[in-house]
């Protein structure tokens, strides 16, 4: 092997390792503000679902409104509990991953759930 062809080997695994790597951290950072989203998401919908249940809102109109809330933010509600004094929303956020949402022994990294309560009448 001559000087220049071990330079242009060396530089390819640098380049490949690098890209391995910025994968990687693009990967977990995704998984990372995902998951705080989806915490903001179950806040934003419990809280949506509280003021509308104060006000006296039909089932069928709250399930609308709390579908609309969590996909403006890019969510789907998976549950929401009307307890006497508060309501409880779960949501779940695709993930915005190149690889991981891919795999389906990881999805549930990629993709977590969250619940919030909020107290009816605040």
């Amino acid at each position: 092997m001559e000087r220049g062809d071990v330079i242009v080997d060396g530089l390819l695994k640098l380049i490949v390792a690098l890209a391995v790597v910025g994968l990687l951290l693009f990967e977990t950072g995704a998984v990372v503000v995902n998951t705080m989203q989806a915490e903001t998401t179950a806040r934003s919908v419990a809280q949506a679902g509280a003021a509308a249940v104060d006000g006296g809102t039909s089932d069928e109109s709250l399930r609308e409104l709390l579908r609309d809330t969590a996909d403006e933010n890019g969510a789907v509600v998976t549950r929401f509990r009307r307890h006497t004094d508060e309501v409880e929303a779960t949501v779940r956020r695709p993930p915005d991953t190149v690889v991981l949402h891919r795999i389906d022994a990881l999805l549930s990294l990629a993709s977590p759930e969250r619940a919030a309560t909020a107290d009816i009448g605040d």
